[in-house]
């Protein structure tokens, strides 16, 4: 089963038209809210996410913990909450950062789709002026995407990529 695989994608647009569609930078808040994933910083250095409770104004709640290491970057913290989220999402039981299985690989397809959907890529990409600079280009649609430079030039080379062959 390739890494990216369209159950992967379509998983991450689904998660998206339901919480999300048409909203640039994708509102991983709400996501949080809908999926009932409460985030909070932990001191670990890796990202993990639990089954949890945790109190309410209307009573207990159930659901999710995604721990964030809190001395990350923001976006790369960002990133992280996105990864954990399609881990849930995908119902896998857990998260190895490090580990390049196949069930971290989709959950970093499905991240890279939720944070960066290769449909309103396609859209940014295509009104840029032709002969712009990539880096400049980049640095705009980090920006925009609100996500970290270096994922979005690696997003961006792909889709180039794949407008090309088309």
């Amino acid at each position: 089963m390739p890494t990216k695989s369209l159950r992967i994608i379509v998983a991450a647009r689904k998660l998206l038209n339901s919480y999300g569609r048409g909203r640039i930078p994708t509102p991983l808040d709400s996501i949080c809210e809908a999926l009932r994933i409460r985030v909070q910083n932990t001191p670990d250095e890796k990202p993990s996410f639990e089954r949890g409770s945790w109190n309410t104004p209307t009573g207990i709640q159930m659901g999710f913990i995604a721990n964030i290491p809190d001395n990350a970057d923001r976006l790369i913290r960002r990133h992280m909450l996105a990864h954990l989220i399609g881990h849930i999402y995908l119902g896998q039981g857990s998260c190895d950062y490090q580990e390049k299985t196949q069930g971290e690989l989709q959950a970093i397809a499905f991240a890279t789709e939720l944070l960066m959907p290769s449909q309103d890529m396609r859209h940014y990409i295509s009104i840029r002026p032709p002969f712009e600079k990539e880096e400049a280009a980049v640095i705009e649609l980090a920006e925009i995407f609100d996500v970290h430079p270096r994922a979005m030039r690696a997003r961006y080379r792909e889709i180039r990529k794949g407008m090309q062959l088309q």
